[in-house]
């Protein structure tokens, strides 16, 4: 009898802990991803130098950068920033881009963008979806 109570305790605790955990990495931070098109990248390192300094907002936790398609991937926190300062960065650093998806979801205008600048091929051309 002593038996089964632990192991329900034990159960129990375990499910109670899984459960605030699930509950504090939700809450933690709020996922944004945003994509920016920017056509000045040319070389490994403009990718240093892109990713240094955006690595050093606040909030921001991976950024990719892609010579061949000419974008910036930032996954941010977005209660530390916003895709807005995300592009001052940007433009600061000496690349200014355009922001071409938000959350999954693509920017008013990044289709007229990206083809004036030749397209990032990913996101922007409406025929491969």
């Amino acid at each position: 009898m002593h038996k089964k109570r632990i192991i329900s305790s034990l159960i129990i605790s375990t499910l109670l802990i899984a459960l605030a955990a699930m509950f504090v990495v939700a809450s933690e931070s709020p996922a944004g991803r945003a994509e920016y098109l920017v056509p000045r990248i040319s070389c490994g390192a403009c990718v240093q130098v892109i990713k240094a300094d955006l690595e050093r907002l606040a909030g921001v936790s991976k950024v990719e950068v892609d010579v061949a398609t000419k974008t910036v991937k930032i996954a941010f926190d977005e209660k530390q920033t916003d895709a807005g300062e995300i592009a001052l960065a940007l433009n600061k650093s000496g690349y200014p881009g355009s922001l071409v998806a938000l959350n999954g979801k693509v920017a008013p205008g990044a289709v007229a963008i990206a083809k004036k600048v030749g397209g990032c091929g990913s996101c922007c051309d409406p025929t491969t979806k």
